[in-house]
């Protein structure tokens, strides 16, 4: 029987020992890690935002009060985009919710300039009155028969309450658009203000909650040992016959200094057994779509062969669905390979090197319905089951190819970085943003990562130019 991580002690190995675990790599597969690493990109001029959903660590004092305040921007926004449908529906809006929409909208305009100005303007808090407006705690109606609370509290808004809405519906558009053009994390954001509660050190699904009032939430985490964190939910997600996935991408690190990462040639999708619906939360089938969930579903055995996917399926669904060719390669795995490059970037200086080691990972990625890439969580010790037909073939092809895997022996795995320092780290993440493609090569059968060894070091500060990836270090010094 193998030892586990914990039982290893890798000060008292030879140097002819194996491993397959670096030391302090809870920094990337922890819930809590991963967030604060990424955070750090943007040091380097990296924005994580536009890949990994807003997390707030809930025992953290700074990011609850933080995350209380976003719940409410959110449910604002959320407001907005509700009105719009019920207004191209023709649906009656109450007076009441008039003074919702005017006060969400107050709120949108505010949010807006934090992203639009240049200097930084901390976004003024939402009160408690006006957060018993926007999130209906309690009969609106009644709740405002007190004219002199109303008329005190809402005396600006309520003159604009007889305003004609197809106005007060241009200006939610406006804002709206700003909104969508300004934050990189907009399509992450719905109808319903849904968020996502998990224990940070727990795994294979177990304790995640999804919430859309505050109240719940709070109440799920309050007084419980573990760490939890918050993280804004995925509202418009690509689907398969109406239902979520999330794509499941091996990784392998053979050494960090310099960083050398390999990225398995197939990945593969894994879906809920049930359809994807906003409106009934509780369902764990219908959003969370680990194996280890879905597999509890009454249904499960019936669907089985339905709940994964090989890439190569996936590429045709996408192939039928945007009649572009290669579109998973040319618009999803090069978003995956940047992100995979960038998180391993985050923590290439905080985990433990160590010579005659390895470590494969499990990422997880989701995709929104305008295709853009999304990092949810990565995995130490990726589960190996064959759990469905997909598995069986892929875990059989990959443990045998992870056996091979060297620097002249690569079957199976694109060499995302082979043996790149630092400075040509971001150098070859730099190539690959400006459209490099792994699965090249040109006639002498070299690719992006076997060219950007050959470059001298001028050549690559000149592409680099301008990008200060580290104020602390100088570039020249780690090429």
């Amino acid at each position: 029987m193998g030892n586990k991580k914990k039982d290893v002690n890798t000060q008292f190995l030879l140097d002819k020992q194996i491993t397959n675990h670096y030391d302090k790599n809870f920094h990337l597969i922890s819930k809590n890690g991963l967030a604060k690493s990424l955070k750090t990109l943007s040091f380097k001029q990296i924005n994580f935002n536009k890949f990994f959903p807003r997390t707030y660590e809930m025992n953290n004092q700074s990011d609850f009060v933080d995350f209380c305040e976003e719940f409410k921007y959110t449910q604002a926004e959320s407001i907005l985009k509700k009105h719009i449908e019920n207004y191209q529906n023709n649906i009656e809006i109450s007076k009441v919710k008039r003074l919702q929409i005017l006060i969400a909208l107050s709120y949108i305009k505010i949010k807006n300039q934090f992203f639009t100005q240049k200097k930084y303007v901390s976004p003024k808090s939402i009160s408690q009155e006006e957060w018993i407006i926007l999130s209906e705690q309690i009969n609106l109606e009644q709740y405002l028969q007190d004219s002199n609370f109303y008329n005190k509290v809402f005396q600006k808004t309520i003159k604009k309450l007889n305003e004609d809405i197809s106005n007060i519906t241009q200006l939610i558009k406006n804002q709206l658009e700003i909104s969508q053009k300004n934050d990189p994390q907009y399509t992450l954001n719905g109808k319903s203000n849904i968020w996502i509660v998990k224990p940070s050190g727990l795994s294979r699904g177990r304790g995640i909650r999804t919430f859309n009032k505050l109240e719940q939430l709070l109440q799920y985490v309050s007084g419980k040992e573990l760490g939890w964190i918050t993280q804004k939910y995925l509202e418009n997600p690509l689907t398969i016959n109406n239902k979520k996935f999330d794509i499941r991408q091996w990784v392998i690190v053979t050494d960090w200094k310099p960083l050398t990462i390999f990225c398995y040639q197939e990945c593969y999708l894994r879906i809920c057994v049930d359809e994807y619906n906003e409106e009934n939360l509780s369902n764990k089938f219908a959003h969370l779509s680990n194996n280890c969930i879905q597999k509890n579903a009454n249904n499960f055995q019936e669907k089985v062969d339905e709940t994964m996917l090989f890439q190569n399926q996936f590429e045709e669904y996408l192939f039928k669905k945007t009649n572009v060719q290669d579109f998973f390669k040319q618009k999803i795995l090069k978003q995956i390979q940047n992100i995979i490059i960038d998180s391993l970037v985050s923590v290439q200086n905080i985990i433990q090197p160590r010579k005659n080691s390895l470590e494969m990972y499990g990422y997880d990625f989701t995709i929104d319905e305008d295709y853009n890439v999304w990092i949810l969580e990565v995995n130490s010790s990726p589960s190996m089951d064959y759990s469905t037909k997909v598995t069986e073939k892929l875990v059989k092809k990959v443990l045998w190819d992870t056996v091979d895997i060297h620097q002249k022996c690569d079957k199976g795995w694109t060499p995302l970085l082979k043996a790149c320092s630092l400075g040509r780290t971001y150098f070859v993440n730099e190539l690959l943003k400006r459209g490099a493609n792994p699965y090249e090569t040109d006639d002498k059968g070299e690719n992006c990562y076997d060219k950007a060894q050959k470059f001298d070091r001028n050549q690559v500060l000149e592409i680099l130019k301008n990008k200060d990836y580290d104020e602390n270090i100088q570039l020249e010094d780690r090429l």
